[in-house]
């Protein structure tokens, strides 16, 4: 009885903590919203200096407010804000498209508004023009070394947590059968292709939640990673029945050589990203003006 109950009291703990989350999810600033409209102040601002004081969500759905200061080097610093509309949100391929800005001088034409991204924020300068965050950011300050390493470090942690999850995996089927399996990265990638097909089955339907989204792309992993698992398995590995681990490593090396070039007929080689669903970045430490 006892037990019941504390199984009851923690899933109504993780029930409410899953609802907390979802609704700070829903209550943040989508990153790439915040890097755009950012990255258009300094073209609203010729010869300005831009200091960025707060973003947060905007009066309509799929927009957000920017407040800053202008610095002209002539005249007296000016207090302004910036309203971004943007086509979509969460994982919606779109979402990073601008469709309006509004400013206290009301809002930008849609001539002015077609100059502002052909020529400028789809341009290379209009990308490096982001003015950031506030530069006086609370972190402690590193010198230039420190820096450029700890930035290799926060880059390889992606690609480092991807190759340790696959290392565990290999290892534990390693463990549980006795056999080498080398298309174990080709069936993971099946997995990743299949993420990507279920988010957008998602989107397809209307639903841009970047929870749903996942989740959908989660299943679908699930289910294309098995599914591939088990066929490649059945006319593989379950076909050699020597004791030797020899014919099951070459036959697995012909199911990876099959399997890659399966996705590249079904995925292309080109490869897909699905849209950041981040949310605003915190700063860790700083160099110089740089966080």
């Amino acid at each position: 009885m006892t037990g019941s109950r504390l199984y009851a009291a923690w899933r109504l703990t993780a029930c409410l903590m899953g609802l907390c989350l979802l609704a700070a999810c829903g209550a943040s600033v989508d990153a790439e919203h915040a890097r755009v409209c950012r990255s258009a102040l300094p073209a609203l601002n010729p010869g300005a200096a831009i200091t960025v004081q707060a973003v947060r969500k905007g009066p309509a759905p799929s927009s957000l407010r920017v407040d800053y200061i202008a610095q002209h080097p002539d005249r007296p610093a000016l207090e302004r804000f910036a309203i971004c509309q943007f086509a979509a949100e969460g994982l919606s391929p779109n979402k990073a498209e601008l469709t309006g800005i509004g400013t206290e001088e009301g809002l930008l034409s849609g001539a002015n508004l077609y100059l502002l991204k052909r020529f400028y924020l789809d341009t290379p300068e209009g990308a490096a023009g982001d003015p950031g965050s506030r530069m006086d950011a609370d972190v402690a300050e590193i010198p230039m070394s420190t820096a450029y390493w700890l930035q290799q470090l926060l880059v390889s942690l992606p690609r480092t947590a991807i190759y340790a999850l696959l290392s565990v995996a290999f290892a534990l089927v390693f463990g549980l059968s006795g056999r080498i399996n080398l298309a174990f990265g080709e069936l993971a990638a099946v997995g990743s292709a299949a993420t990507v097909a279920g988010a957008s089955v998602v989107l397809g339907m209307g639903i841009s939640s970047p929870v749903l989204g996942l989740v959908a792309g989660l299943a679908a992993a699930l289910f294309a990673g098995a599914i591939h698992g088990a066929v490649g398995g059945h006319f593989t590995i379950a076909r050699i029945t020597g004791a030797s681990p020899q014919p099951s490593l070459i036959a697995t090396v012909g199911l990876s050589l099959f399997l890659m070039e399966y996705l590249r007929l079904a995925q292309s080689p080109v490869t897909v990203w699905l849209p950041r669903s981040g949310r605003k970045p915190g700063p860790l430490p700083r160099l110089e003006s740089f966080s």
